[in-house]
């Protein structure tokens, strides 16, 4: 007998108060009616794409992160590409960039700190022109700084489709396809 699992959709052969019977695989199975999200069985949906089975899409978990870091949920953020109730009838094509994440825009680059001699010139606040304008310009020591780049983030994206769980992972700069 096949294990259910959230995201799976049954037709439904009878139901009382408390328990729905469910037909599986050909046969009859009974289940909590409590454990089950009872809906109108909905028209077969006609796939716009040759070859493609349609079918319903339900996204269990979507992290983006720089590898080894702590990963970003953007599960609310990628159900967004998703028609309602997740029903395809074409795979859903979306590009892994920053704007899954407001916290990885803000990491595009990494700044490090390293030692060595640096200057920066600054206007001397002492002496002024007619106008109010600094006359003398100062040169203050300062750090030096250098700007590198972070590597590319990875989308990984854990779903349910047709009742079959699946995983797929992509680098920020592609496109991902699901299913």
């Amino acid at each position: 007998m096949k294990q259910l699992s959230k995201g799976m959709t049954f037709d439904v052969v009878s139901q009382s108060f408390a328990d729905v019977i469910l037909a599986v695989e050909g046969q009859k199975m009974l289940v909590s009616r409590q454990d089950v999200r009872l809906f109108d069985k909905q028209p077969p949906a006609q796939s716009v794409v040759p070859g493609f089975t349609p079918g319903q899409l339900i996204i269990h978990s979507a992290k983006y992160s720089l590898e080894g870091n702590q990963a970003r949920n953007v599960k609310n953020r990628l159900q967004k590409y998703l028609p309602e109730n997740g029903m395809l009838t074409a795979p859903v094509s979306f590009a892994i960039t920053d704007d899954l994440s407001t916290a990885a825009t803000n990491q595009k680059q990494l700044v490090i700190e390293t030692p060595g001699p640096g200057v920066i010139i600054v206007p001397s606040s002492e002496t002024k022109d007619e106008k109010g304008r600094p006359k003398k310009m100062v040169i203050v020591p300062q750090t030096q700084v250098t700007v590198v780049p972070t590597a590319p983030n990875v989308l990984t994206v854990e779903y349910t489709f047709s009742g079959m769980r699946r995983a797929k992972t992509g680098i920020e700069g592609q496109m991902m396809t699901l299913p």
